[in-house]
């Protein structure tokens, strides 16, 4: 099949697949918190250049702003179609991106595709992330961990390293925290390859736009309070047991266990990327390291911002706000496992296999982007509103467990 036709084939199902993994209302008819009240509003007050431009939370968003530009064009009844088929299919193009990038650590395709499937739906985050433009920097972060270690082969490789490097600066200032990478990877700043210059030029200049924006802003402020001794208690229980298990499967053996589960599977856990770090090819080696130390930097730095008492009070497995946070510790302490199974090539096809029905397949139940509620009701509302003399409406919009709403002016209905 002809390079293109596999790629448009890829993101036609990969986005499918995303839109009707949950249950519940599907993410096409349900707007998600920040994408409405945030970038879609701001999209259709305000000229497109000054949205791009405003922080949230105190840094920019530049992917998602350039998602909701388009959907404030339409009728608003199609916004949350507009919005969920974008996002799924920027998170698709970023998973084909993932699938060629880790072509430089690893070398068997049966394990470049586990991460591929691991990216997309492995953890519990994804069910929650389908669809919603505001998550995809989490995507573009662990797009831009194999940017920043691979070797591309051609010209158009080394440009699409560079662009998702540059957009994912754009959107997520914890970027930084993976530029370590490029003075640690094999070979280091100094190695021979293409994009050697541009793909960090681009993470650079991203940076930079991005700390010029903080230093103008208020900068985001911390939900919970944060206790150090708390991190490695809830990097157990909320990355190592799920990424032993799976976190259908360690949420179960928690409720029958308890924080053991956890301490067990870190210990696990780690033994694994000890064995993984120590046998094998030097270059091999350096990517476990560099992915264990990824996945603990990747985990403390955004909870000593947030906080850690609301994740460390939780019981069991992952769930609701946590979700994001562990999605890039998750994938890469999974990376540093993969590495074992990449060694071993053929021989290592059945605990792939396994892997995927046990980890990067869990069941689950509604989360609360499926629970709504939807947004062409909200929308039908609002137009009742308006003919009743209203100037401008507002719109209930998911997840119900906050009070998201937006506003939307009569004359746009």
């Amino acid at each position: 099949m002809p390079a293109p036709v596999g790629l448009l084939a890829w993101l036609a199902l990969a986005s499918a697949a995303q839109l009707v993994r949950a249950p519940g209302l599907p993410p096409w008819r349900v707007l998600w918190a920040e994408d409405g009240t945030v970038f879609l509003e701001q999209a259709l007050d305000s000229p497109f250049l000054q949205t791009l431009g405003t922080t949230y939370a105190g840094y920019l968003h530049v992917v998602p702003r350039l998602l909701a530009e388009p959907a404030s064009w339409f009728a608003p009844d199609a916004a949350a179609a507009i919005l969920a088929t974008s996002a799924a299919l920027t998170a698709s193009l970023l998973a084909a991106f993932v699938w060629v990038a880790s072509r430089s650590v690893f070398t068997t395709r049966s394990v470049r595709a586990l991460v591929v499937v691991l990216f997309l739906f492995g953890t519990p985050a994804t069910f929650e992330f389908a669809g919603t433009v505001a998550n995809l920097h989490w995507y573009g972060l662990c797009a831009c961990f194999f940017a920043l270690l691979h070797r591309p082969a051609t010209q158009r490789e080394a440009a699409a390293a560079a662009a998702v490097v540059a957009l994912t600066a754009l959107s997520d200032p914890l970027l930084a925290l993976l530029l370590p990478l490029l003075l640690f990877r094999p070979g280091g700043l100094l190695r021979a390859q293409l994009g050697a210059r541009l793909i960090p030029l681009a993470a650079l200049a991203g940076l930079s736009a991005q700390a010029a924006a903080i230093l103008a802003s208020a900068g985001p402020g911390r939900h919970t309070g944060f206790a150090l001794a708390d991190l490695l208690a809830v990097y157990a229980q909320r990355v190592a047991g799920p990424a032993i298990l799976g976190d259908s499967w360690f949420s179960q053996l928690w409720r029958v266990a308890g924080p053991s589960a956890a301490w067990a599977a870190l210990a696990l856990l780690a033994g694994l990327a000890v064995w993984a770090a120590t046998q094998g090819a030097a270059e091999a080696r350096r990517h476990t390291l560099l992915a264990v130390a990824g996945s603990l930097v990747l985990l403390a730095v955004p909870l000593a911002i947030r906080g850690t008492t609301e994740l460390a009070a939780a019981g069991g497995a992952l769930s609701g706000a946590a979700g994001r946070y562990t999605f890039m510790p998750l994938l890469l302490a999974w990376i540093g496992l993969l590495v074992l199974v990449d060694r071993r090539a053929g021989r290592g096809r059945p605990f792939v296999l396994l892997f995927v029905l046990f980890i990067a397949i869990p069941s689950t139940g509604a989360t609360g982007r499926s629970l709504g509620p939807g947004w062409d009701q909200g929308v039908s509302q609002a137009r009742r509103d308006c003919a009743a003399g209203a100037h401008a409406a507002t719109v209930r919009i998911a997840p119900r467990s906050a009070e998201w709403r937006m506003s939307l002016p009569c004359d746009r209905l």
